[in-house]
């Protein structure tokens, strides 16, 4: 699975997932700066129709510019499932963010 996120950052390549449920259900993730995508890969098959949540530690940086209203519509999640294509999926607009600092 890949998230293709316009504009965001990272220098982690390979990184760790914080968690996934189902547990154990991902196996590794990585990130590409060229094309700014984040992959997951499956520890096995996940069953159609299941609800897959990943929590991502902070490695991955909102733009410089920040994110903007409407700016989500540039953002992409893929699938290269072995049964077949998912169908489209669309993303929600971020509507809060944590920051870890406090401020």
């Amino acid at each position: 699975m890949s998230l293709v996120l316009p504009d965001f950052e990272s220098e982690a390549a390979p990184f760790a997932l914080a968690a996934s449920t189902p547990a154990g259900a991902f196996e590794r993730s990585s990130w590409t700066a060229a094309s700014a995508t984040a992959v997951f890969t499956a520890a096995a098959r996940v069953p159609q129709g299941t609800s897959v949540t990943l929590s991502v530690p902070p490695v991955i940086r909102l733009p410089p510019s920040g994110v903007r209203v409407g700016e989500s519509t540039r953002w992409s999640l893929h699938t290269d499932a072995s049964a077949g294509p998912a169908p489209p999926l669309h993303l929600s607009p971020v509507h809060a963010l944590e920051n870890e600092r406090g401020g």
